[in-house]
């Protein structure tokens, strides 16, 4: 069985990527959570005639930032619905009774009958 090094060691391809990106930990950190490979980080590094490019450091915190705006996103929507699958505004409604149709009640108020049979 292979012993660990103390300290905190990379792979040789994240240390590589880390080398020839200049990243430092956090980028490596937040690359390795949106799910890049240190394989996509090396192929997507910019080139002198592809100035568009982001450098690969501002490129992996964008990508972070969208992916956790993302997940905000959805678990705002997932807090936003109630248990049984319904919008928060449909629960708690004092003037309408579960299970029973709006004409059906607005009949019997004209009726004027209490039952609601």
């Amino acid at each position: 069985m292979r012993k660990k090094k103390p300290g905190n060691r990379l792979d040789p391809e994240w240390e590589e990527a880390k080398r020839l990106c200049r990243l430092s930990e956090a980028d490596v950190r937040k690359a390795k959570e949106v799910g890049l490979k240190p394989r996509s980080i090396l192929k997507n590094r910019p080139s002198k005639s592809q100035p568009w490019k982001a450098p690969v450091p501002i490129w992996i915190g964008q990508l972070h930032d969208r992916m956790l705006a993302r997940s905000a996103r959805k678990r705002e929507r997932k807090e936003s619905r109630s248990p049984l699958g319904e919008p928060e505004s449909a629960i708690g409604r004092a003037d309408q009774v579960p299970g029973q149709n709006q004409r059906e009640g607005s009949r019997a108020d004209e009726a004027g009958e209490d039952c609601p049979f």
